[in-house]
């Protein structure tokens, strides 16, 4: 029996409080369960950060020297990206915004794809649209 390859989960965020609880629980909630959550918070002057530290199952992280790069926000993005790809252990690697969330079954979906499809080396897809009153 092959062993389940571990998962890891990069959240980037900036100022995004009021969806940052949905996201990580959209997260730890996976159907696929050999996972690791890395939030990585760039700066943010709202409870972004301390919201994801009181989560005790992932791993989160502040950029508490955040320098003004230019008019757009791909930079920091990016940065936030990188740091958290340099903490990360995982066999494949999912990048989520903290105002976006997953599907239940998103990962155990994408690792069965992998594991069928071994010469494949990149996944992309299209975002469901969600709207909510509240």
């Amino acid at each position: 029996m092959q062993k389940k390859p571990l998962v890891s989960i990069l959240i980037a965020s900036f100022n995004k409080e009021k969806y940052v609880k949905r996201c990580i629980n959209s997260c730890i909630n996976q159907t696929y369960n050999k996972i690791e959550v890395i939030f990585y918070d760039d700066g943010s002057n709202d409870n972004s950060f301390k919201i994801a530290k009181k989560i005790k199952t992932i791993k989160a992280y502040k950029n508490t020297k955040r320098k003004k790069r230019g008019v757009f926000n791909t930079y920091y993005q990016i940065n936030s990206y990188n740091k958290a790809f340099s903490k990360s252990k995982g066999k494949y690697i999912l990048l989520l915004d903290s105002d976006d969330f997953f599907k239940k079954n998103k990962v155990e979906k994408i690792v069965s794809y992998f594991e069928k499809n071994p010469k494949s080396n990149i996944i992309f897809d299209l975002p469901i649209y969600y709207y909510s009153k509240n």
